[in-house]
């Protein structure tokens, strides 16, 4: 069985049968793991914004002064949902009829999960 890495980097062969052959035991290993090409698509963006976010992000991530806390924690759920944990979802859910400013470790807890999933105001 091809890695999944090989099978991605096929998708860009200049061979058209090539290219399909990879997007066809694409979808058969997504299949045999219970996943489809919609998961596949979510996990790379996320894997993508989790990147930018550890390579600095955007200085609104990393200062929580500046955001509106209740924006961010919808755009969390609204963005990333199912991929938080029950209690994240129950932070962000929280954060959401916070009035006022969040305490410091509320905000630095927030101030973490943005900057994982690449949050930009």
């Amino acid at each position: 069985m091809a890695s999944l890495e090989k099978i991605v980097l096929l998708l860009g062969s200049d061979h058209p049968f090539e290219a399909l052959a990879a997007r066809d035991a694409l979808i058969k290993r997504l299949a045999r793991e219970g996943r489809d090409l919609h998961w596949f698509a979510k996990q790379a963006d996320l894997c993508i914004a989790s990147s930018h976010a550890d390579k600095g992000g955007t200085a609104d991530a990393n200062s929580t002064d500046e955001i509106d806390h209740q924006a961010a924690a919808k755009w969390l759920l609204d963005q990333f949902g199912s991929f938080l944990s029950p209690n994240q979802r129950d932070f962000c859910n929280t954060i959401m009829q916070w009035v006022g400013e969040p305490t410091e470790k509320q905000a630095g807890w927030l101030s973490a999960l943005l900057r994982k999933y690449g949050y930009r105001p």
